[in-house]
């Protein structure tokens, strides 16, 4: 009898234990914490700003997949990857580290003349180009290393490393100056030449490689031939109610729990204790904390990673075969940071909404304090449309142009150059 007393007594004991156990879980979770914010959790916010591997790790590497990737060998013939994403990503996995290896290890820069970055361009490397200019801080963060300096603060739309007398170094031109910059790293020089040994030159060269001297900017890449580029299909993902449930609950809402209404003009409200999202005109997301986050300043960095997850795991995740890509953050007075990203398709930036862009977010004190966000899907389609060559429109446009897609809410889409 005793014998079984202690038993029971133990089988109680590990019940508590076990239930104790499961209450600090579920506190721990915060599923009755009754908030929700996108980021902002000082804990989040002290791990990304130090460096240490997080939720964001694992995909922070694929942020910084640039627009266009040009390998040169060397004899100085270029391979450029821009508007096939599949030989971009696949070339993309053959670099990347490389250049975080080089921004990791390098020294102070120094700055060049146009004639030394165009050098560079046409050394044996690799030349990274980008949809709009990143800040050097943001890039580093995603290849997950580090650079210190004032140069961190430095914008570039376009980075290469490249081999010059026996070493490898790092160089990019800063929009904002119109500046030229080379650094020298701990990258092996034989890593460049490895990689560039058996590249085949596919009609790809820049600007300054054509005698055309009448164009500004000189390092614009253009290819050869006449390019023809497929038409797009849009729609809109959140017609179907179970992308608007999915969508909602990434966003701390459920979409079942009857605490919206619906204005007169349509637009759907859901109601939380510290936030509001509505939905407009059937395919605008808007969120927006009722109260105005406080705490401590955080990165560029950091912002633009706090739009980047959510939207990779909404408007990405929906869009069909466009891809969402970074564009732009600045800072403003209070501390806090715009950030705008947009959708690109065929290697074309798709212009969409009022300002053209996929998304417009404000980050304050590490947390999302607003956002807009226009969900549209786009399907890449058998026709295509032949447009005027690279080298006629890089003139005509002065310099730098994109292609582009002007997705104005019809159905089809046709490809268009668009100046910069």
């Amino acid at each position: 009898m005793d014998k079984r007393k202690a038993l029971e007594g133990v089988k109680t004991a590990v019940i508590v234990i076990l239930f104790l156990s499961l209450v600090f879980l579920v506190w721990k979770s915060g599923l009755f914490s009754g908030s929700f914010r996108l980021g902002g959790a000082r804990g989040e916010t002290q791990a990304a700003e130090s460096g240490e591997a997080d939720e964001y790790g694992a995909v922070s590497a694929e942020a910084a997949r640039p627009t266009a990737i040009v390998l040169t060998s060397g004899s100085g013939e270029h391979l450029g990857e821009k508007y096939d994403r599949a030989a971009v990503n696949r070339t993309y996995e053959r670099t990347g580290r490389l250049f975080a290896e080089a921004m990791g290890s390098a020294g102070e820069p120094d700055q060049i003349t146009a004639r030394g970055w165009h050098d560079a361009l046409c050394s044996p490397g690799v030349c990274f180009i980008y949809l709009s200019p990143v800040k050097l801080s943001v890039l580093d963060g995603w290849l997950g290393t580090e650079i210190t300096g004032l140069w961190k603060e430095m914008s570039a739309r376009s980075v290469c490393i490249y081999r010059e007398d026996g070493a490898g170094r790092f160089a990019f031109a800063d929009p904002d100056t119109g500046l030229m910059y080379s650094c020298e790293t701990a990258l092996p020089p034989e890593a460049l030449t490895e990689l560039t040994a058996n590249t085949a030159p596919n009609g790809a060269s820049y600007l300054f490689e054509t005698g055309r001297t009448d164009v500004p900017e000189q390092d614009v890449l253009i290819f050869t031939g006449g390019p023809e580029h497929p038409v797009l299909e849009a729609s809109d993902p959140l017609s179907s109610n179970e992308t608007t449930k999915d969508v909602l609950r990434q966003f701390g809402v459920d979409m079942e729990a009857g605490s919206d209404y619906t204005d007169s003009d349509g637009t759907r409200v859901f109601v939380e204790n510290d936030f509001t999202v509505r939905i407009a005109g059937g395919d605008t997301l808007i969120y927006r904390l009722n109260d105005e986050p406080g705490g401590s300043a955080v990165s560029a960095a950091i912002a633009v990673e706090r739009v980047r997850d959510i939207l990779q795991r909404t408007a990405g995740r929906y869009c069909g075969d466009a891809e969402i890509q970074f564009f732009s953050v600045s800072a403003g007075a209070d501390g806090s940071y715009n950030v705008e990203f947009c959708y690109t398709a065929e290697g074309g930036r798709v212009f969409t909404g009022a300002g053209g862009v996929a998304a417009a977010a404000r980050v304050k004190a590490g947390a999302i304090a607003e956002m807009t966000v226009r969900f549209r899907s786009y399907t890449a389609g058998a026709e295509k449309v032949s447009l005027m060559p690279e080298l006629q429109t890089a003139a005509a446009a002065g310099g730098r142009f994109v292609l582009g897609y002007s997705d104005t809410g019809t159905g089809e889409i046709s490809p268009e150059w668009f100046a910069e």
